[in-house]
């Protein structure tokens, strides 16, 4: 069981028309008096692509800088995932259905390591406990 909470950032974008309301949205934008790049706002599940916005925005100011390749980078976990891995703990790492798709979903192809650091439970099924 877990849970989350907190606040959600509101930003409201200095290039947009006056009196436009506040978005839940990201913004990238460049102080002009400062020239600082800075980013506000968005959503836990944006902050790649909003990394690759900023990150391009600030390259602005190199010679040869090459666009952002996060997109191309894959997070850890995905080397050793599979469609079958939550089937593969349950049969081969001794542990309930739904303790292997919340390891293979949390986890990827790391999955194997956090079963490595999980207890006996000394009975003959499930044979580990997370």
């Amino acid at each position: 069981l877990s849970a989350w909470r907190g606040w959600r950032p509101l930003a409201r974008d200095p290039h947009a028309a006056p009196g436009a309301p506040a978005s839940r949205d990201h913004v990238i934008s460049r102080d002009p008096a400062t020239n600082v790049v800075f980013a506000a706002g968005g959503k836990w599940t944006t902050w790649r692509e909003m990394s690759e916005e900023l990150i391009d925005e600030v390259c602005v100011d190199f010679e040869n800088a090459e666009p952002c390749t996060t997109t191309s980078i894959g997070l850890l976990g995905r080397d050793g995932w599979e469609p079958t891995l939550a089937v593969q703990l349950v049969q081969h790492g001794g542990v309930r259905a739904e303790v292997a798709n919340h390891l293979a979903q949390a986890y990827g192809g790391r999955a194997w390591d956090v079963l490595a650091l999980a207890r006996p439970t000394g009975k003959r099924y499930p044979r580990f406990g997370i």
